[in-house]
């Protein structure tokens, strides 16, 4: 998502550079940037379901090799956790 947010915040930068101003680009496009910033900032502030969750709300029994990379996706968290979205339940 971060990658998303920057591609459309420095795409105004771009034109600018390439010699490309606001008269030949819509006011329409500057509207939806604006439209899917904001989705993207209410998305982001959204609280997130546990980590278990993607497991178990599919499965009633977990299948054995589910199980394996829940356990590795915990184990590279709390290996790294400055690398991974603090605002997941664990």
């Amino acid at each position: 998502m971060h990658r998303l947010m920057m591609q459309l915040s420095i795409d105004p930068m771009r034109k600018a550079s390439t010699g490309e101003d606001d008269a030949q680009s819509p006011d329409s496009e500057n509207k939806y940037r604006k439209t899917v910033l904001q989705a993207l900032e209410r998305a982001e502030e959204t609280e997130k379901p546990p980590l278990a969750d993607l497991f178990t709300d599919v499965y009633d029994q977990i299948p054995s090799n589910l199980q394996e990379q829940e356990r590795f996706i915990r184990d590279a968290i709390n290996k790294r956790p400055n690398e991974y979205s603090t605002n997941i339940p664990l």
